[in-house]
């Protein structure tokens, strides 16, 4: 019998860690790894697994080895396609901890990392007053406030005193609030950075209603902004009551759909959020298809990133909506998502937005020797040693409008730990935060949890169950881009 079809040969710092596993002897039980998870495509079955990222093909009736729950006796390793599988980890002996391998192996790779000493990610809130009211924004409550002359100049040599060892290059995400509203406090900082030799990229959040083709402009050449995250909820009725935008912005939609032509042209990335409830799901349809004819320009559609998400908000205040938060989307985020990949507007290259690795133009990413990179490499092919950046809080950091410092863009209140002014007046809460918990019982046998966080305290463990389910979203769909891209490359 042949031996699996390799679609990807995983991360290769783990792989070489790992080594093959070695045969067991013949009074060990087998089953499947606790980290595998399969799609069926195309009459084959795509096996993942999560810690060491190798990705195969195997015919369907081999399946039956990969049920959870089923264990085997060592004979079935006499099956060549069974036995390269247990060298790979998809099969392990029926006593393996396999959360103890991803904790040995994570805590390696960041051992190993060379991360210089500094802070080099920064989400930065200019303001967190908007020129729009939309009914589930998570700042609903939080007052506008606008970031000081003198708050920014704290800043400035905040950021020039914890500049990264060895000109290491800092990552900017302007946040909001609007952050538009505070594109003077935006060049200020860009040039101060400039002047002080710093070097940097930048990407954004914003309703892109205030972008001008001389902001624009300025974006690229002095901001060094490589991509922006824009909402549309519909067509423009829908739009335009969800957005419920102040009554300075003239023509909302138009002017939205204006700028997106304007910042892919000037090639800075947008990546378009389709933010799906109960009530606006036949809506997104057609707006998809809305999307598919306005962007239909190749080179537009190189930079353009449209994907769906559930609303995590449940309702504003007067604005006299609601969401049913006891509905379970996930269904139709897929279905959405799936039509959108449908409509060629997920580009297979593209940088998905909660990507910092794809900087080179195309997706097409190059190693330290220079050699073009396959895509999945940076979406979906490495293990991630941090799973977000207050998994890394020493080198990463939230400053809000008024100067606070958070680990978290969630800024939930009782999580912020200093200033800029004061630097960190509560370090208890710092350590508290950022320090790791022993796994629970069910997250040791969890296949996602390579892909999950261990905080003592994160803003979205109450919400476990959604975070599951958008990181199940993200990898199936990143398994199906790695399935296309391969088959595309056979036929060429």
């Amino acid at each position: 019998m042949s031996t699996p079809t390799i679609l990807y040969p995983g991360d290769p710092r783990v792989c070489v860690l790992l080594g093959n596993q070695k045969t067991p002897s013949a009074d060990v039980r087998i089953r499947p790894c606790h980290f595998v998870i399969h799609h069926y495509i195309d009459c084959k079955y795509l096996l993942f697994h999560t810690l060491t990222r190798r990705a195969v093909l195997i015919e369907p009736t081999l399946i039956t080895y990969f049920m959870a729950g089923k264990t085997f006796s060592a004979e079935i390793l006499e099956n060549e396609t069974l036995q390269e599988l247990y060298k790979q980890y998809f099969l392990v002996p029926e006593d393996c901890e396999e959360s103890q391998l991803y904790k040995d192996i994570k805590e390696i790779l960041r051992f190993k990392e060379e991360v210089p000493e500094g802070i080099s990610n920064y989400v930065i809130l200019p303001t967190t007053a908007c020129n729009a009211r939309c009914f589930y924004c998570f700042e609903q409550g939080i007052r506008p406030n606008t970031m000081t002359r003198e708050t920014e100049e704290e800043l400035l040599n905040f950021m020039i005193g914890h500049r990264p060892a060895k000109n290491f290059p800092i990552a900017i995400q302007w946040f909001g609030g609007e952050p538009l509203i505070g594109a003077g406090m935006i060049d200020r900082l860009s040039q101060g950075l400039k002047d002080a030799g710093i070097q940097f990229e930048a990407s954004m959040i914003s309703n892109g209603s205030l972008f001008t083709k001389e902001l624009i402009n300025r974006a690229y050449d002095l901001w060094n902004l490589k991509n922006v995250q824009i909402t549309l909820d519909g067509l423009e009725e829908e739009y335009l009551r969800r957005k419920k935008y102040l009554a300075s912005v003239k023509d909302p939609f138009q002017t939205v759909l204006s700028n997106i032509h304007a910042l892919l042209q000037a090639d800075i990335r947008v990546v378009m959020r389709l933010n799906l409830d109960a009530n606006n799901i036949g809506e997104l349809y057609e707006c998809v298809n809305f999307i598919s004819n306005e962007f239909s320009d190749p080179n537009e559609r190189n930079l353009l990133f449209v994907y769906t998400h559930e609303i995590f908000g449940k309702s504003c205040g007067n604005c006299g909506e609601t969401i049913e938060s006891e509905i379970d989307l996930t269904v139709y985020v897929d279905q959405l998502n799936s039509y959108i990949q449908q409509k060629g507007l997920m580009n297979h290259f593209a940088k998905l937005f909660e990507n910092n690795d794809y900087l080179e133009s195309g997706g097409s990413k190059k190693d330290k020797d220079g050699q073009k990179m396959h895509p999945f490499t940076t979406n979906g092919g490495r293990l991630k040693s941090t799973y977000c950046m207050a998994d890394r809080a020493e080198h990463s950091i939230v400053i809000d409008a008024e100067g606070r410092f958070f680990t978290c863009e969630a800024m939930v209140d009782e999580f912020c730990y200093g200033n800029l002014k004061d630097g960190i007046t509560d370090a208890e809460t710092f350590e508290k935060i950022c320090s790791t918990v022993d796994l629970p019982e069910l997250c040791q046998t969890c296949a996602y949890l390579p892909e999950c966080t261990d905080f003592r305290h994160c803003p979205n463990q109450p919400k476990m169950p959604i975070c599951k389910m958008s990181q199940q979203r993200r990898l199936g769909q990143a398994l199906l881009n790695l399935y296309q891209f391969e088959q595309e490359a056979s036929h060429d």
